[in-house]
C-alpha cells in the first residue's frame, strides 16, 4: 500500500488547522465578533468552492482516462495518464483542504457546529478517491493489460483507496470535533 507524501501532508495540515481553529476559538480573550463574517457569505463561498471542486476534479479524472486512448503511442499515453492523474490527485487534496477549512469557518460564523458542510466535504473526497480507486486506476490496468504492458504484480488500489477514505473521514471528523469543542467554553 502506497501513499503519496503530499496526501499525508495534507491530512496533517488539515488536522492541525482544525486543532488551531478550535483551540483559538475556545481560548480567545478578545471579542470574537471581529472575526465573525456573515454566515450567508461564507455559505455562498463554500457552495461555490464545492461546485468548482466537483467540476474540476471530475474533468481531471475524465482527462486522465481519456489521455490513454487519444495518445499516439503507449509510452505517450502512459506519460499523459500519469501527468493528468497526478494533477487530479493534487486538485482533490487541495479542494479537500479548502472545503474542510470553509466548513470550519462556516461553523464558527454561525457559532454552532453545522454537520452538513463536513458531510458534503467528506462525500466529495470519498467519491473521488473511490472513483480513482475503482475507475481511473482500474481503467489504466485494463489499458495496460490490453497492450500487454502489465509487468509484475498488480498494485492493490482497493486497499489504498479505502484507507484514504478512512483517513479523510477521521480528519474531517476531527475538525468537526475540534470546532464543537471550541464552542464549549
Amino acid at each position: 500500500m502506497s501513499f503519496s507524501l503530499f496526501s499525508l501532508t495534507i491530512y496533517f495540515i488539515i488536522a492541525a488547522i482544525g486543532f488551531m481553529m478550535g483551540y483559538l476559538f475556545k481560548h480567545a480573550k478578545t471579542s470574537a465578533e471581529t472575526f465573525s463574517p456573515n454566515p450567508k457569505i461564507v455559505l455562498k463561498i463554500y457552495m461555490l468552492s464545492f461546485v468548482v471542486a466537483l467540476v474540476t476534479t471530475y474533468a481531471l479524472s475524465y482527462f486522465a482516462t481519456h489521455s490513454l486512448v487519444t495518445s499516439a503511442s503507449p509510452e505517450e499515453g502512459d506519460i499523459n495518464y500519469h501527468n493528468e492523474r497526478s494533477l487530479m490527485i493534487f486538485a482533490l487534496n487541495f479542494f479537500f483542504f479548502i472545503l474542510v477549512f470553509l466548513s470550519n469557518f462556516y461553523s464558527q460564523s454561525v457559532r454552532k457546529l453545522t454537520p452538513i458542510p463536513y458531510l458534503l466535504t467528506f462525500l466529495f473526497y470519498a467519491i473521488f478517491i473511490l472513483k480513482d480507486t475503482y475507475y481511473v486506476s482500474g481503467y489504466y490496468l485494463i489499458w495496460q493489460d490490453s497492450l500487454q504492458l502489465l509487468k509484475g504484480e498488480i498494485p492493490d488500489f482497493e486497499a489504498t483507496g479505502w484507507v484514504k477514505c478512512l483517513l479523510g473521514f477521521n480528519v474531517t471528523a476531527f475538525n468537526a470535533f475540534m470546532i464543537w469543542w471550541g464552542f464549549r467554553k
